[in-house]
C-alpha cells in the first residue's frame, strides 16, 4: 500500500512538477558552472592572447635556456625558441590568408619584442647557447643554408636573431601585394631591431639587420612596387639617422651606400620616382651628418654627388631633375650654415647642366613654400620644401652658376566680386 501511495503522488501533477523543476534547477546550475569554463576556453583560444602566451613563454625559455652549459638543457630550450618562432610566423600567414591585419600585425610585433627582450639578455649567455645544437640543425632553414654560413651565424652568435629575421623576409614576401601595410611593419619592426642592436653595440647584428632590409627593398623593387619601397627606404632613412645620432658612423655610411645602391637599381628598372626617393634620402642623411660632425660625412656627400654619374641617369631628364633638386638643397644648406667650400663642390658638381635645366630647377624650389605634401603619406613632408632662410640661400648658389633669377610671376588684378546677372542684362 505505501509503494502504491507513493507512485500515486509521483504520479499525480503536484509530483510532476516537482520533478520537472529539480530537473530545471540542476540544469540550470550546470550551466551556470560551466559559463566561467567556456568563457577560460574563449579566453585561452582568442588569437591575440595566444599571440602573447607564446611570446613570453619563448622569452622565458631564452632567459633560462641562454644561461645553460649543459648540452642537454641547452639544445631543448633552442628548439622551444625555434618552435614559438614559426608557429608565430604560422598565425601571421594564416592571418594574412584571412585578410586579418589586426592578428598578423599582433604575431609580427610579437616576433619583434622577442628579438629585442632577447639582445637585452644576450651578453649574459653561455658560450654552448651560440652553437647551433643538434635539436635544430635539422630545421629547414639551417639546413638549406651554406656550411659556411652556419658556422658564420654562430662565430656571430646571431643564430636567434637571424632566425627572427628570416620568419619576416618570408611574411614579407607573402605579403608583398596582399597586404602592405604589413609589408610596413615589418621594416618598422626591423628598424627597431637595428637600433636595439646599435645601442648593445652589437655590430654583428647591425649588419645582419641591413642586409635584411636590403633583401626587403630588393623584393620590393622586383614587384615593382613603388608605394612600398618608398615607406621602406623611408624606415632605412631613419636608420641611417639613429645610426648617426648613436655615433655608429659606419654603420651610416653603409646605409647611405645600401640607399644609393637600390636607387641606381631602380633608375635601371625605370622606377625613376624611387631615384628621386633616394636622392632626397641621401641628401637628409648628409645634412644630418654635418650637423653631428660625422667623420662619415665627406664620403657621404661623395656618394650623394655620384648619384648622377652613370652616363645611364644622366640621359634621362626627369629623374636627374629629381637628384638635382635634392643636392641644390643641400647646397642651400650649406650656403645658410657659412660652409662654402661644401656648397661650391656641389655647384662644381652641377655645372655642364644646361641652363634651362637649372633655371627650372631654380623656380621650381623657389615656389614651394608649404612643407606639407598634399596628401596623405608616411613622410608628409614635401621632398622640394626647405625653411625660409634656407631657401633664401638658393639665390647665391645660383649665382655661382650664372643662373638668373626667374621674373617675377606677375598677380592678379583683383577684380570685383562679380555680380548677379541681371534680367536687364540678361536681355
Amino acid at each position: 500500500m505505501a509503494r502504491n501511495s507513493a507512485a500515486a503522488r509521483s504520479a499525480s501533477p503536484e509530483g510532476a512538477l516537482i520533478t520537472f523543476v529539480l530537473a530545471l534547477s540542476l540544469t540550470t546550475g550546470g550551466i551556470v558552472l560551466m559559463v566561467p569554463y567556456f568563457a577560460y576556453v574563449f579566453w585561452f583560444l582568442e588569437p591575440q592572447n595566444l599571440i602573447d602566451r607564446i611570446r613570453r613563454g619563448a622569452l622565458e625559455v631564452a632567459g633560462k635556456g641562454a644561461l645553460e652549459t649543459e648540452p642537454l638543457q641547452s639544445g631543448e630550450a633552442q628548439a622551444q625558441i625555434i618552435d614559438a618562432l614559426e608557429e608565430l610566423t604560422d598565425i601571421t600567414s594564416n592571418s594574412i590568408s584571412g585578410k586579418d591585419k589586426i592578428i598578423a600585425s599582433a604575431a609580427v610585433d610579437a616576433l619583434r619584442d622577442m628579438a629585442i627582450e632577447y639582445i637585452r639578455v644576450k651578453p649574459q649567455a653561455a658560450p654552448i647557447w651560440f652553437t647551433v645544437g643538434p635539436n635544430i640543425r635539422l630545421n629547414p632553414d639551417f639546413v638549406a643554408m651554406d656550411p659556411e654560413s652556419l658556422r658564420d651565424l654562430e662565430q656571430r652568435h646571431t643564430w636567434v636573431e637571424w632566425k627572427v629575421l628570416r620568419q619576416y623576409l618570408s611574411i614579407y614576401n607573402e605579403a608583398l601585394g596582399p597586404m602592405r601595410d604589413i609589408n610596413y611593419l615589418i621594416a618598422i619592426d626591423t628598424r627597431y631591431i637595428a637600433e636595439a642592436a646599435a645601442k648593445a653595440n652589437d655590430e654583428q647584428l647591425i649588419q645582419l639587420t641591413l642586409r635584411f632590409l636590403n633583401s626587403f627593398v630588393r623584393a620590393t623593387l622586383n614587384a615593382r612596387d613603388v608605394r612600398t619601397v618608398y615607406n621602406v627606404l623611408n624606415q632605412y632613412r631613419k636608420l641611417g639617422e639613429f645610426m648617426l645620432l648613436e655615433g655608429h658612423h659606419d654603420a651610416a655610411l653603409e646605409c647611405v651606400r645600401h640607399i644609393k645602391y637600390y636607387g641606381l637599381v631602380a633608375f635601371d628598372m625605370d622606377l625613376h620616382f624611387v631615384t628621386e626617393t633616394v636622392a632626397h634620402d641621401m641628401s637628409t642623411l648628409a645634412q644630418l651628418a654635418n650637423q653631428v660632425g660625422s667623420p662619415a660625412e665627406p664620403n657621404i656627400l661623395a656618394d650623394f654627388l655620384e648619384l648622377d654619374r652613370p652616363p645611364f641617369v644622366r640621359a634621362q631628364d626627369k629623374a636627374l631633375m629629381g637628384v638635382r633638386k635634392a643636392q641644390v638643397k643641400l647646397a642651400a644648406y650649406y650656403i645658410l650654415t657659412e660652409q662654402e667650400e661644401c656648397a661650391r663642390s656641389i655647384a662644381n658638381d652641377m655645372r655642364g647642366e644646361p641652363i634651362d635645366r637649372l633655371k627650372l630647377i631654380r623656380r621650381q624650389l623657389e615656389n614651394v613654400a608649404n612643407k606639407d605634401f598634399w596628401e596623405i603619406t608616411d613622410r608628409g613632408r614635401n621632398f622640394e620644401y626647405m625653411p625660409p632662410n634656407q631657401r633664401a640661400c638658393l639665390a647665391t648658389y645660383f649665382e655661382w652658376l650664372d643662373v638668373e633669377a626667374p621674373p617675377p610671376e606677375p598677380k592678379p588684378e583683383t577684380d570685383p566680386a562679380p555680380e548677379e546677372p541681371s534680367l536687364s542684362k540678361q536681355k
